[in-house]
């Protein structure tokens, strides 16, 4: 389409794609038969909607395969037929905005949010809902997000030196794929709840006449 290449892959009928996972090779030499050699370079699909990363509760493990997720298809419903409940944006002007600036897990990983369900919504998307009122008693009315979008938490060689334990990458300002809401942000482990989660909170947030800002940055990545 115009400048954009693409691949349309013709599904038999009632084949359902969700959870299949895929990667584009890089120019690969092939082999007698025309296939890619093994060992061809892969790479992420960077308009991919989904990945196979982990979630919440996998913050910075470093147990198992270094972090090298493959792009997997969500389910469509999470993409197409979400839920907006007639919600609309505030459309509020940027004259009249007070902004406030914070981090999605930062803003309730905390036990002093006292999250309802902290145990299982700490640092989540989900979580963040429970601290509308919280913006709204500052009169806060449009949230500047620090990035949402998937990352390597796990990208960080250095230890606390007061105990040894493993630090992480928090900020995000190392993104993976602009187009997925980052996986460990997600309080559901299956396939798009990311997604389901993302959208979920930022139409809590205009529902309560909050505008919700995304901080991108690409010259970090």
């Amino acid at each position: 389409n115009g400048d954009t290449w693409h691949v349309q892959l013709i599904l038999p009928s009632g084949f359902d794609p969700k959870g299949v996972k895929y990667m584009w090779i890089l120019d690969p030499k092939l082999d007698h038969n025309g296939m890619p050699q093994a060992g061809s370079m892969r790479l992420l699909d960077p308009c991919a909607k989904c990945l196979d990363s982990r979630y919440a509760k996998d913050w910075n493990k470093r147990d198992g395969p270094r972090y090298s997720p493959m792009a997997v298809i969500p389910d469509r419903r999470a993409i197409y037929d979400f839920d907006w409940q007639g919600v609309q944006p505030p459309g509020k002007h940027l004259k009249d905005l007070v902004i406030y600036e914070t981090h999605v897990r930062g803003m309730t990983r905390n036990p002093d949010s006292k999250l309802d369900d902290w145990d299982q919504t700490a640092g989540t998307f989900l979580g963040f809902i429970q601290k509308i009122p919280h913006l709204l008693e500052m009169g806060i009315n449009a949230v500047e997000l620090l990035p949402v979008y998937e990352f390597d938490e796990t990208a960080c060689p250095r230890r606390n030196p007061e105990n040894g334990e493993q630090l992480c990458h928090f900020w995000g300002y190392s993104t993976v794929n602009f187009f997925v809401p980052m996986q460990r942000f997600s309080s559901r482990d299956r396939i798009g709840a990311a997604i389901v989660g993302f959208k979920t909170m930022v139409r809590e947030l205009h529902r309560r006449g909050i505008e919700v800002i995304l901080d991108v940055v690409f010259n970090h990545t």
